[in-house]
């Protein structure tokens, strides 16, 4: 299992891009490694044949010039390899276990259905596989993403930064069709229950809160103490100044199930 996702070529695009000293003639497993500081970096690669070992960095433990596992050792491993590596290879087969290999979206990673627009093969122990549900990313015949409430923070960020996106948060009317007796419930993930922080005369004390709810909804309203503080829509985040205490906040959602959490500022 390991050594099929390290020698996946497409997962590495996210990181690496595409680069030339990366292909190779059979599957292989490559893993590097950054030290902080850029003190140095090192690759580690298997193909069922040879084991390939690369350091990059200076003997007196000085920072290099930002050189990454993947910038310093990549090209070092390209050499290597087609100066090392014959033209035939025993190409090894790889016990995957329990495991075989479904079809799943390529974008949500669930269950494909028509509408996905691209979608590959991963390996599942076959109960897991049939736990996954369809995909809920793509309901319409377009180039939309269309993403449930926990991604909605991170779809403001990128709306900060893109004229289009063709990621979407689902609608809130097309979630409830869909979910007609499943209640709401909302989770307070900023701040954590218990959590207690020191109040300073020097900076403003303030802090995030921010909710998910398990279904795409028209806003949460916040409540401080019992009293009603804000009413947020996507990404359901707001700032509170804080103030020494104990305090309750509470997250609610129309006809659904709330959340409360307690801290302390002191």
């Amino acid at each position: 299992m390991i050594f099929n996702i390290l020698s996946d070529e497409t997962a590495r695009l996210f990181t690496f891009g595409n680069p030339n000293y990366f292909k190779t003639k059979i599957p292989t497993a490559i893993k590097t490694g950054t030290s902080t500081s850029y003190r140095d970096s090192w690759l580690v690669a298997n193909n069922g044949n040879y084991i390939i070992a690369i350091w990059v960095g200076n003997f007196n433990g000085s920072p290099t010039r930002k050189l990454s596992g993947s910038t310093a050792c990549g090209p070092i491993f390209k050499d290597i390899s087609e100066i090392k590596f014959p033209k035939s290879f025993y190409i090894p087969k790889i016990d995957m276990g329990k495991t075989k290999q479904f079809e799943i979206c390529s974008i949500s990673g669930m269950k494909p259905s028509s509408k996905c627009p691209a979608k590959g093969k991963e390996f599942f122990k076959t109960d897991i596989y049939e736990s996954i549900p369809l995909c809920t990313f793509h309901k319409a015949d377009n180039f939309k993403h269309e993403l449930t409430a926990d991604y909605a923070s991170w779809l403001n960020t990128r709306s900060m930064y893109l004229d289009a996106d063709p990621y979407k948060l689902q609608k809130t009317n097309q979630v409830k069709a869909e979910n007609k007796n499943d209640k709401v419930v909302c989770k307070i993930i900023s701040p954590h229950n218990g959590d207690t922080f020191v109040y300073s005369s020097f900076y403003e004390n303030e802090i995030k809160l921010r909710a998910i709810p398990s279904q795409t909804v028209s806003e949460i309203t916040w409540f401080i103490d019992g009293i009603e503080y804000e009413k947020t829509p996507p990404p359901y985040e707001t700032i509170w100044v804080t103030e020494k205490g104990e305090h309750t906040i509470t997250a609610l959602i129309d006809d659904g199930i709330a959340d409360s959490i307690s801290i302390k500022v002191k």
